[in-house]
Parts: structure tokens; C-alpha cells; sequence
């Protein structure tokens, strides 16, 4: 009686479900973004001698949703797994894994899906609305922010290569303080990349405004229909006085502005320029250095400064002169920005107001 009692419970110990997957991997291929959500069906037969039950099927993101057997599969029958991604807005190759939870042996199965995207035009023409031939971009500006002097910044803007063809990219006139690169450098047919840059203040004298322009040329692989423009680089390189001592800004220089606005008045609309005075005082107890004095808008305004340092108690002098032809409209409203060594305040910004009066 104990023996078959024994056995019996061997035989019920080793019965279990066994999913015998017909495939764990599915390619959408290439497709539009336009078809919203694309579903691929996984099936697994039970070839155990027990019921399976699918507990639970999770996905790795949220792009992608299930839907599964939920009772549990009798020996001989058929388990559905459906797996939807959800292409809208998320353009380019992607690969998605699902694990299904079972009360097999195996407990945990791994389910791969993967495909590539084609950017629907409503996509391309709001997410990449600047063009390069086939390349199009999310911006023809690479914003570097405020970046420490003696530090470095990647900064990078998004691309897509709209073509059946590999596209290769190259810069030119590349600022020596800047690397500029697209990765990958051969951009796949449809596929998205990055133009990345890597700024480095330690290869520039420059301080303040960083503004370059350089070329960009794309080429696709397999033809001859290449393509030129431009994208700019912009940041602004700061003086870094996180770790200045007490003792260090109690002998600091002080810049002190005579005015933080410039009054140019009427301004006579058949003159070539008009120009206006600012002083700096140093009220410090060490010597100022002037860093960099930059108007926003080059055409309008340019700026000549008579010094590069100012001792304490003395003064410099800056000239603001104003292109008159080149004021957009009737109102002159400009700024400019005055960086200097004040460690309390090293950007101050002078604004440039007046009225053009038309001859």
C-alpha cells in the first residue's frame, strides 16, 4: 500500500505542461508609421501531460501591448500569444522583447519582435522640418548651452535619412574647438541618426558667445545626388568661479556699468550708423578683465571696447554702434552682453532702445 502510494505520487509529481513554441522571434519588416499598430501572433501547442496557464506576459516597454490565452491549455491544445506595437511616433528600427510566465519548467520565455519604421509625412514634415537632400533634420542649430571654460559639452540634434539609399555624411569649416560627426557615419535607408559635437573649451581663447557656421554635405552611397547646406553651433563659454575662496571675492574686481540701458533717441533713418558710449568702472580691489562684449544680433550692432583690463578704480570705455539700414522696423530694441571677471557678476546685460525716424 505504501509503495503504490509512492508511486502514484511520482506520477503526479512528474506530470507537467509543456509549451512547444512554433517560433519566439517575429520580424515586421519595413513599414509605414502610417498603419498606426501592427500585431503578430506567437502559438505554442501543450505536447505535457498537464494543464499550462499563462500567468502573466510582460512587455519591456510601453509601446508595445499584450494579449494572451487565459484559461489554462489542456495537453494537445494551442496557446495564442498577441503582441501590438504601436508605430505612431516612434520612427526607425526598434527591436521589443515579451516574457511569458508559465507554470512549466521553464517558467520564463522570452518573445522577440523587431522592425523598421518609415516616418509618415505628417512626422517628418513637424519632428524633422529642416533638410539636408534626403538627410532631414530636427533643427539646423546645435545648442552647446552655457559650457565652463576649461570644460567640454556633447551636444547633438536628431536626423533622418528619408531615402532607399545609405546616406554618408561630411562637415566642413569645423571651428578646431569642435568635433563634429554622424553617428552612424553611413546612415541605412530609412533609418535615424545623429549629428553629434563635442565642444571643448580647452582649444579656443574665445569666452562668451560661440557662433560658427559649417557646411554639411550628404551623399548617398549607390548615386551622385549630393547635397550642401549649413548648420550652426551655438554656446556660450563662462568663466567657472564655483571654488573661489572668501578671501579670493573679498579682493575681487567689480565691473559697474554706467547704465544698463542706452538710450539712442530719435535716430535719423537716412544715417549709415549711430553710436553710444558705455563706461565700466572697476570698483574692485584687483584688476577686471574684460571677457567678451557681444551684442544678440551681429547685424544691428557692433561693439569696440578700449580696454582688456581695467585696474581698480579706473574705467574703460564701450562703443556701441548701430547699422541704421538694418533695424527691423521703426524700433530699435537690442541687447548686448558685457562679460567680464566680476565673480559676482560676471554677464550683465545693456539693452540698445531708440525710434527710427524715416527722412
Amino acid at each position: 500500500m505504501i509503495a503504490t502510494a509512492l508511486m502514484l505520487s511520482c506520477l503526479t509529481a512528474a506530470a507537467q505542461g509543456v509549451l512547444e513554441w512554433q517560433s519566439t522571434e517575429h520580424d515586421f519588416g519595413t513599414f509605414s508609421e502610417d498603419l498606426g499598430r501592427v500585431t503578430c501572433e506567437f502559438r505554442a501547442v501543450n505536447v505535457g501531460d498537464s494543464a499550462v496557464v499563462i500567468s502573466n506576459v510582460a512587455t519591456t516597454c510601453g509601446c508595445t501591448t499584450t494579449e494572451y490565452s487565459r484559461r489554462p491549455i489542456a495537453p494537445g491544445d494551442t496557446a495564442v500569444v498577441k503582441l501590438q506595437y504601436h508605430a505612431s511616433g516612434r520612427v526607425g528600427p526598434f527591436a521589443k522583447a515579451a516574457f511569458v510566465m508559465t507554470n512549466t519548467a521553464q517558467r520564463r520565455l522570452r518573445l522577440n519582435i523587431r522592425g523598421n519604421v518609415l516616418a509618415s509625412e505628417k512626422t517628418i514634415s513637424s519632428l524633422y522640418p529642416e533638410n539636408v537632400g534626403a538627410l532631414y533634420m530636427d533643427s539646423r542649430t546645435i545648442p552647446f548651452g552655457e559650457v565652463k571654460k576649461g570644460g567640454s559639452k556633447l551636444a547633438y540634434i536628431g536626423a533622418y535619412n528619408n531615402s532607399d539609399d545609405t546616406l554618408l555624411v561630411s562637415f566642413g569649416n569645423v571651428p578646431k574647438c569642435v568635433t563634429l560627426e554622424a553617428f552612424p557615419k553611413a546612415i541605412a535607408p530609412f533609418n535615424l541618426c545623429t549629428l553629434s559635437a563635442f565642444f571643448n573649451t580647452f582649444d579656443t581663447e574665445e569666452w562668451g558667445r560661440l557662433s560658427s557656421t559649417v557646411t554639411i554635405e550628404t551623399r548617398p552611397l549607390h548615386g551622385t545626388d549630393t547635397a550642401t547646406s549649413t548648420i550652426d553651433l551655438v554656446g556660450t563659454v563662462i568663466e567657472d568661479f564655483s571654488k573661489i575662496s572668501a578671501d579670493s571675492l573679498s579682493i575681487a574686481p567689480i565691473a559697474l556699468l554706467s547704465a544698463d540701458s542706452l538710450d539712442f533717441g530719435d535716430i535719423d533713418g537716412s544715417a549709415a550708423t549711430v553710436s553710444r558710449t558705455l563706461v565700466i568702472s572697476n570698483t574692485g580691489k584687483s584688476p577686471l578683465a574684460v571677457r567678451s562684449i557681444y551684442p544678440n544680433d551681429d547685424d544691428v550692432v557692433s561693439v569696440a571696447c578700449d580696454a582688456k583690463e581695467i585696474a581698480p578704480g579706473e574705467t574703460a570705455e564701450v562703443t556701441f554702434t548701430v547699422r541704421v539700414a538694418a533695424i527691423d522696423g521703426l524700433y530699435l530694441n537690442e541687447r548686448a552682453t558685457v562679460m567680464t571677471a566680476d565673480p559676482m557678476h560676471p554677464m550683465q546685460t545693456v539693452r540698445l532702445v531708440g525710434i527710427v525716424k524715416k527722412p
